[in-house]
């Protein structure tokens, strides 16, 4: 027998992050799975709470929680019954396919609107001289490198 598993990870749909907890019991089946609504100002302390809660609802009292945040995992770490492992992003793919596999659900409940394609995702200052200089420089580097438009097809 293993102890029963909770793996916690963070996905975005468009402009608002989720949190997905999926529980797997001692016989490593699934039992249960969560997506809450994960604003970046929210401390990973809570998610650890919900995930406790998780547990305590089918009534274990120790758990093994698997996750690639490293917030959530340091969080973990001062929770006594959750045995904290950092994981790759591979090993925790399931409870981010779960947000990704309920995404038309969770677009319609919470009223996402999509991203347009022309609004950039984020503004960047504009770019110092002295930048412009030296990528100007570096063009007409790669110009010459790359024969002037001799070789094109």
């Amino acid at each position: 027998m293993m102890r029963p598993l909770i793996i916690v990870e963070t996905a975005a749909i468009e402009t608002m992050t989720f949190l997905s907890a999926q529980l797997y019991g001692e016989d490593g089946h699934l039992l249960d799975s969560l997506i809450y609504p994960w604003p970046e100002h929210i401390p990973p302390d809570i998610a650890v709470e919900a995930v406790r809660e998780l547990a305590e609802a089918h009534r274990f009292e120790t758990v093994e929680l698997w996750t690639a945040n490293v917030g959530i995992f340091a969080a973990c770490l001062a929770m006594p019954g959750v045995g904290a492992a950092i994981k790759h992003p591979s090993d925790t793919a399931s409870a981010r396919r779960a947000i990704e596999d309920n995404s038309a659900v969770l677009i319609e409940l919470y009223d996402i609107k999509p991203v347009s394609p022309d609004e950039p995702l984020l503004s960047l200052p504009p770019l110092p001289r002295w930048r412009a200089v030296i990528a100007g420089f570096i063009r007409i580097i790669l110009k010459t490198i790359e024969g002037d438009g001799k070789y094109e097809i």
